[in-house]
């Protein structure tokens, strides 16, 4: 990713910029100037895409890139599941365009939820009971032919 900027590391830190990059259907560099070291990388933590290498991902940037890139955003970073506000060098974030979160603006798009959060370090916008469903296989999510994990769910003996 081009994004280089130092993250906020604090849950409550607001930034703002222009969708300057999209690197999948979740993540986002959002900058004040067109200088990738003023980028600062996002992982949404409204919305969990699928992966980018999964059938649904190439689909999932393609919605976000229509939904956000080009756009000014205004972003708060929050705390994942894990406690952490940086995970994997991007800042979790719920990030605003025109007063709606991008997560949202997804949702609204019909665009393919993934990626349900299992073991990440972002938030889910599933309630926990739907995402323990799709995690063993017993629910899967409309508009997603999302695969569940290599080894997931464990077999039973």
């Amino acid at each position: 990713d081009p994004c280089t900027a130092t993250l906020p590391n604090r849950a409550g830190d607001s930034f703002s910029g222009t969708v300057r990059y999209v690197g999948d259907g979740d993540s986002l560099c959002v900058g004040a100037t067109s200088d990738p070291r003023t980028w600062i990388e996002v992982r949404l933590g409204d919305f969990d895409a699928p992966e980018l290498h999964s059938p649904d991902g190439a689909r999932s940037k393609q919605f976000l890139e229509q939904v956000a890139f080009g756009h000014q955003a205004s972003c708060r970073a929050q705390r994942g599941r894990s406690g952490r506000v940086i995970v994997w060098d991007r800042v979790i974030a719920v990030c605003r365009i025109d007063g709606r979160t991008i997560g949202d603006l997804l949702r609204g798009a019909g665009a393919p939820i993934g990626g349900i959060g299992i073991g990440s370090a972002g938030t889910s916008a599933m309630p926990p009971a739907v995402l323990i469903a799709v995690a063993i296989g017993i629910w899967v999510p409309p508009q997603s032919s999302m695969p569940l994990s290599p080894g997931w769910p464990p077999e039973v003996a």
